[in-house]
């Protein structure tokens, strides 16, 4: 991730970049005034990092996933972000994979309360430029030759009466400073226990001074394992530090 362009003017639009990915410009303002979830943390300045540095990759295990999905006649491949805040996640990883010349992701459903979902739509609205295609131009604001884009609230562990959420399960989860409660355990994992068939995978961006033990016991006792990231994958800023990435699946197939 180039932090290089951050605030720099875009020369036909008047709103700012705030950085860019692999070329790719990322327009976002914090807004704290919505609560915690308006600002950017580092912790998910640094899943943005991994995202933006390992694109090809992303691209191309999304790619298997895919055609793994038609073999089983799914309609594609989908991803969910829990916890958004502020929608910048979300973004910077359909960024990174249309650098890699495909979105890779059919539908992405980003969630959180109510209350930051306006915040989380005008980041979405103000970076349609990512899901414009060469050929077709943009269809809407949020639709897109590869990839649908819903904004909705969630709480975690209560069944959603969203239609995009209701007896939905998704191929990708991913999120950051999730954990950062002991109280939010129980309903963070009833979610992804929710959300999870039995080959998906999640990763979580978390700080291993705020997110303590008893989130991976619970997780271990509700049946999924998981593995922290070599800090080797992390961008450099983020390596030696408290900062982790955790790979989560259901352990009826990682142990396969």
């Amino acid at each position: 991730m180039n932090n290089s362009a951050s605030l720099a003017k875009e020369n036909d639009e008047d709103k700012e970049v705030f950085i860019d990915v692999n070329g790719i410009p990322i327009y976002f303002s914090e807004d704290w005034n919505v609560g915690i979830g308006g600002g950017l943390w580092s912790t998910g300045k640094a899943l943005s990092c991994y995202f933006a540095n390992h694109a090809e990759q992303l691209s191309s295990n999304l790619m298997k996933l895919k055609a793994r999905c038609k073999q089983m006649s799914a309609p594609g491949v989908s991803a969910l972000e829990l916890g958004s805040g502020n929608g910048f996640l979300s973004i910077v990883l359909a960024a990174a994979l249309k650098q890699q010349g495909y979105i890779g992701i059919d539908e992405l459903v980003v969630t959180d309360f109510a209350d930051h979902l306006p915040l989380i739509s005008r980041t979405v609205g103000a970076n349609s430029h990512i899901f414009k295609d060469k050929s077709d131009g943009i269809i809407t604001s949020s639709q897109c030759k590869n990839c649908q884009i819903y904004v909705v609230e969630h709480q975690w562990g209560v069944e959603s009466v969203e239609p995009v959420l209701l007896d939905k399960k998704f191929d990708f989860i991913f999120g950051s400073d999730l954990a950062y409660r002991n109280s939010l355990h129980a309903p963070l994992i009833a979610s992804l226990n929710m959300f999870s068939h039995s080959h998906t995978i999640s990763l979580i961006g978390v700080t291993m001074l705020d997110t303590t033990p008893a989130f991976f016991t619970a997780l271990d006792k509700a049946g999924f394992c998981f593995e922290r990231l070599a800090d080797g994958l992390l961008d450099p800023q983020f390596r030696g530090g408290t900062f982790g990435i955790i790979a989560i699946q259901k352990k009826s197939v990682a142990s396969v």
